[in-house]
């Protein structure tokens, strides 16, 4: 499950990262 959660972690740093990016 550690495997799981730290790849919908990244998912979600990914998505904000790209969400700083826009404004």
């Amino acid at each position: 499950m550690a495997y799981l959660t730290t790849v919908l972690d990244l998912q979600t740093l990914v998505e904000a990262d790209s969400e700083f990016h826009q404004l």
